[in-house]
């Protein structure tokens, strides 16, 4: 698996309080077991292997003594294999700057999302820090088994947040339920993990019946390749719910054909069994 640079460490960007010089964090992070078998040292726990990326949570301690100071943060790795992949960094193109812009916006629109902490680049892979946030994913709550209290209580919440966010004239290209985190603390309850595809209302109209039919495709397909598949009778309450938010005029009309729209997409997308198990956790 990919690990955070720790060798020729550059502190590319960081929000406010995290402004830590490099050193602080190589050590930080040459600190941390990341394969694990040393009880004296902060663990790792890896969450994604790709062959381009992985994801990882690690407690990332600062100082000594009572300046001390420990972060439960999560680390995107991403490699930059290429010249062209290091230039793409060089320019702030790369998906860590892209999700660092994206929960940027999203805040700005009332929108919670993962909080990014930092960018940090080291001579063959860039790593995002950011803070590890507590619940479940909305795929992960669907794989526990839910009752059908809960099925539809989950389904008016996020139609809630699908009106914020269209609302702030905004649309996530990538809302599948294993990026929808369920935070207490989140607005609506929900907290978008991956913010590197967000499109603003430049490029999109909210009310588009075509621009619903996505959110509504997304929600279904990875579920569907998990075995998971969600009941049509969610899916109707869904787009009921985003009619009585005004997101359309709630006509039996287009209720219809957002409904038929939504069903075409899913036919047209195939298989939608994932490559990589976003129930499975790799192994070190």
């Amino acid at each position: 698996m990919h690990e955070p640079p720790q060798k020729n460490l550059r502190v590319v960007r960081y929000a406010e309080g995290f402004g830590f010089s490099a050193r602080e964090w190589s050590a930080a992070i040459a600190a941390v077991d990341w394969r694990g078998g040393d009880p004296n040292r902060p663990t790792a726990e890896p969450l994604k292997d790709g062959r381009k990326a992985s994801v990882w949570r690690a407690t990332l301690r600062f100082g000594k003594g009572h300046k001390s100071r420990e972060i439960d943060a999560i680390l995107k790795v991403e490699a930059l294999p290429t010249i062209w992949m290091r230039l793409k960094a060089l320019f702030g193109w790369t998906k860590a700057h892209q999700q660092w812009r994206g929960a940027m916006t999203l805040g700005e629109g009332g929108v919670s999302a993962a909080e990014p902490l930092a960018i940090l680049r080291g001579s063959k892979s860039e790593t995002l820090v950011t803070r590890h946030a507590e619940g479940s994913t909305l795929l992960e709550r669907l794989a526990g088994g839910l009752t059908v209290a809960e099925e539809r209580a989950l389904c008016d919440q996020i139609a809630a947040h699908l009106s914020r966010l269209y609302r702030a004239g905004m649309f996530h290209w990538d809302g599948k339920p294993s990026n929808l985190l369920l935070d207490p603390t989140a607005a609506d309850g929900v907290r978008l993990l991956d913010t590197v595809l967000i499109l603003q209302e430049d490029y999109i109209r909210p009310h588009d019946v075509g621009v619903l039919s996505q959110s509504l495709k997304d929600l279904y397909l990875e579920p569907a390749g998990c075995g998971l598949a969600p009941r049509r009778s969610l899916g109707l309450r869904l787009i009921r719910a985003l009619g009585r938010a005004d997101l359309h005029d709630g006509a039996r009309e287009t209720v219809r054909d957002l409904w038929a729209n939504t069903e075409g997409e899913i036919t047209d997308h195939g298989d939608p069994t994932p490559e990589d198990d976003p129930l499975t956790r790799p192994k070190l």
